[in-house]
């Protein structure tokens, strides 16, 4: 990044994070899909341009320690944090260096070819220049069938983003204190929303985007919003400059096909003649819902042209949604929806598709082979006296390859990394256990989202979850826990509002929270 990015980035760090979107395994499924000849997330080699303290990198290491992971960034104080952590955890298989992207060449011999390169969050940020070097490193250093994720501001949508920013930007202009321009964004934000007697367009896109700024960190509404640099584009423009260095469109990050959640069935005939060109039809889906930010991967050109569903044969497929509706017969017209993370929705209409949903959903936390979901789909029609039609296998490869979205349908190589069920010796995500001792409020699971863990029990219940106790072990170490803070009360005069360490109910609300644990998807499957 640019000195001036590296001043604002060593002076305020960005929030830590993990994006499964950027996940190798999720790169390696899209790729795979589309016909490349990936490498297995389990032996490959990443790359990160812009990777800040690496967590993202040590997200991706802890599930998958046998690939090697490199992390670049340009704010020195970024890395040195990450390489703090990254050595506490031993994870030696990561490397973060400080470097500019434009003179990454220094370093290219020794650094080689990437099966999977990643920049999320740089390259709308980042002067033109940086821009050019950005797309030129993935060029260069992307394996012939490796495949790069690169996120970045999409138009028409981020025109409203712009206009917000045009504001705060003016408004904090003489403020040298980064947290005081934050401060100040969202009190001007809140008067222009609630300031007007006459309800009108303008506020309301106001008000809209102030929801979006409260939820964003003060860190992160520093570096995205009121940033020097901005540099919204449509998504063909972005492919064009991809194309300069002999990359091409492969898919988004977090879909196979396009997709439009809210088309009217008018509008999805008159963009039908689009599906023969790909690109076209992204770009006028962002036109018909104003998208305003893009995760999109790339390949080398001649590749991933046609999404090859056969291959599903070789994954596994879970869901993370729950049914919406009661019992439903399958030959009932009736569509059932199923209701995922972050609103996420998916509906099934034909007998096969609810079949299969319902196969899914009746296993949380597991993945099934495709392979044994079509079986189990199958039996289900059967005992329901429904004979499959003809097209029944592709028809339920397309339908899945379409609904193969975060929060609903999942691929994966193999069973999933955790589980619901609990160990003898429960081990619980290593980074979340790093992130309870540094007192952080989330913590990351393996479903890569971060989750609350409440309560004083809770956080320290899952810091002893390393692999070496059993049950017995645990409760021993809770109830000295106990113990200890029922005396830091006393010496307080204070109550401790916690269970008494010789309760006979803290073995059941142990099993209870050791089971609340695995249901946030904290928990290594053995």
């Amino acid at each position: 990044m640019p000195q001036a990015a590296s001043n604002d980035y060593d002076r305020v760090a960005y929030p830590t994070m993990a994006h499964p979107q950027t996940f190798a395994e999720c790169l390696s499924i899209k790729g795979f899909l589309r016909g490349l000849d990936v490498a297995r997330p389990d032996r490959c080699r990443v790359l990160e341009l812009g990777c800040g303290d690496g967590f993202n990198l040590a997200a991706m290491a802890s599930i998958y320690p046998e690939s090697s992971y490199t992390g670049i960034d340009y704010s020195a104080e970024a890395i040195e944090r990450g390489r703090s952590f990254v050595t506490a955890l031993g994870l030696k298989q990561i490397r973060l260096e400080t470097a500019d992207i434009r003179s990454l060449d220094q370093l290219k011999p020794e650094l080689g070819q990437f099966d999977y390169i990643m920049a999320h969050g740089v390259y709308s940020w980042v002067p033109m220049d940086v821009r050019h070097a950005l797309l030129a490193v993935i060029g260069r250093m992307l394996a012939p069938q490796g495949v790069a994720f690169v996120s970045y501001l999409a138009l028409p949508g981020a025109h409203m983003r712009e206009l917000v920013r045009t504001i705060i930007r003016f408004h904090t202009q003489a403020t040298p204190n980064p947290m005081l321009q934050v401060e100040q964004s969202r009190s001007l934000l809140k008067l222009i929303s609630t300031g007007s007697t006459l309800p009108n367009h303008y506020t309301q896109w106001i008000t809209d985007e102030l929801v979006l700024i409260e939820n964003h960190a003060g860190e992160a509404l520093f570096h995205d919003e009121l940033s020097s640099i901005s540099a919204p584009l449509l998504f063909t423009e972005f492919v064009a400059h991809a194309g300069t260095h002999a990359l091409q469109f492969l898919s988004e990050a977090e879909s196979l096909l396009p997709i439009s959640r809210a088309l009217t069935d008018e509008a999805r005939e008159q963009l039908r003649p689009l599906e023969q060109n790909r690109v076209l039809l992204e770009q006028y889906l962002d036109f018909m819902e104003g998208r305003r930010f893009r995760q999109t991967l790339l390949c080398r050109p001649g590749l991933g042209e046609k999404l090859e569903q056969d291959r599903l044969d070789q994954l596994w497929v879970s869901c993370r949604a729950t049914p919406g509706n009661g019992p439903v017969a399958l030959a009932d017209p009736t569509p059932i929806g199923f209701f995922g993370h972050r609103k996420a929705e998916l509906r099934a209409s034909t007998p096969a598709t609810k079949a299969a949903l319902l196969e899914l959903t009746s296993h949380p936390g597991e993945a099934m082979s495709f392979p044994v979901l079509l079986t189990a789909t199958r039996d289900r029609l059967l005992r329901e006296g429904l004979t499959p039609d003809p097209d029944f296998e592709s028809a339920l490869r397309f339908y899945l390859c379409r609904a193969s979205l975060p929060g609903l349908i999942e691929f994966t190589w193999a069973q999933l990394p955790w589980t619901t069920t609990v160990a003898d010796r429960p081990f619980a995500h290593p980074l979340a256990r790093w992130l309870v001792g540094q007192g952080a409020p989330t913590v990351l699971s393996y479903t890569g989202r971060f989750v609350e863990v409440n309560g004083a029990l809770g956080r320290h219940l899952l810091s002893l979850l390393d692999g070496t106790r059993d049950h017995f072990a645990l409760a021993t170490e809770m109830s000295a826990f106990l113990a200890e803070k029922h005396r830091e009360a006393q010496a307080r005069e204070q109550p401790a509002d916690l269970p008494a360490p010789d309760d006979p109910a803290l073995a059941i609300q142990l099993q209870r929270s050791l089971s609340g644990l695995a249901n946030l998807g904290l928990l290594r499957r053995e």
